[in-house]
C-alpha cells in the first residue's frame, strides 16, 4: 500500500511508475505529456531516468484545478457576458 499523496514530503522524487499509480492514470499518459510543454507536470532528468518532485505535481495539481474552475466559468458564460480576469482571479480567491 502506498502512503496518502498528501503525508509526503514536497521534495520528494517519484517515478513515473509511483506518480502514475498517485494520480491513476497510465505511465504512457505521463510519458506522452512530458513531450508536449507546459502539459504535464514538471519533472527532472536524473541521467537516463525521469523524476518527479512532489512539491511540483502538488503546484500542477493546483494550477489544474484553477484552470478547470475559469474554464467552466468562461464556458458557461455567453461572450456578452464575460468578466474580466481581474474579477474571476478575485472570485476564485474568495474575495467579493
Amino acid at each position: 500500500m502506498i502512503p496518502a499523496f498528501s503525508a509526503l514530503d514536497p521534495e520528494m522524487l517519484l517515478t513515473t511508475d509511483q506518480l502514475s499509480q498517485y494520480l491513476q492514470i497510465s505511465v504512457s499518459s505521463l510519458n506522452k505529456a512530458r513531450m508536449e510543454p507546459g502539459k504535464g507536470p514538471r519533472f527532472i532528468k536524473v541521467g537516463a531516468s525521469v523524476r518527479y518532485r512532489v512539491g511540483d505535481v502538488r503546484a500542477y495539481l493546483d494550477e489544474m484545478s484553477r484552470r478547470s474552475v475559469r474554464v467552466a466559468m468562461v464556458t458557461a458564460l455567453s461572450d456578452d457576458d464575460l468578466p474580466d480576469p481581474e474579477e474571476i482571479d478575485a472570485w476564485l480567491r474568495g474575495e467579493e
